[in-house]
């Protein structure tokens, strides 16, 4: 999910004094930001965009899905329509939300999927993935080549076990 700098602060601000926060964030949204992964490290994980007058960063949310954690994320989009965009949605063994595995005639997944994703891929989405760096022996930079489209897109932030994002 990308979170505007303005929805950060607040959250920062929630975390920081929950017993006397009066700001516009409501209590399922700070629920649902609070599950965010290592926030501060995994924010510099992926770059900032700016779109709108508002500059966004991207930030990896592992929630125990069900029509519960959609109807959640759902809200908080809807309720600040402008400070959250949902850049995809995952299960663990790497399909994206809204899809299912095709099955053999045994009942074995082929490694194609059908259905469509809940929480379609954003065709902006390469912008705020990090430059590809390559570095030589002495570990010094040799080529830096910044994500052009879509097809750019990469893991950067799995946990472990977790199986290698689609992104078509």
């Amino acid at each position: 999910m990308a979170m505007s700098q303005q929805a950060l602060d607040e959250f920062k601000a929630y975390r920081a004094d929950e017993e006397n926060y009066s700001g516009p964030m409501d209590a399922l949204t700070y629920k649902v930001l609070t599950k965010m992964a290592d926030t501060d490290t995994v924010q510099r994980l992926f770059k900032t965009v700016t779109a709108g007058g508002k500059t966004y960063t991207l930030f990896s949310l592992y929630l125990v899905g069900s029509a519960k954690v959609q109807d959640a994320i759902d809200e908080m989009t809807a309720k600040w329509p402008t400070h959250f965009i949902v850049v995809g949605a995952w299960h663990f063994d790497g399909r994206q939300v809204g899809t299912q595995w095709e099955l053999d005639e045994e009942g074995e997944p082929t490694g194609g999927v059908t259905g469509t994703p809940v929480y379609p891929i954003p065709a902006t989405a390469y912008r705020i993935m990090p430059d590809t760096v390559t570095y030589d022996e002495n570990g010094d930079e040799l080529t830096r080549v910044p994500a052009s489209s879509n097809a750019d897109l990469r893991d950067i932030n799995l946990w472990s076990g977790q199986t290698h994002r689609r992104f078509t």
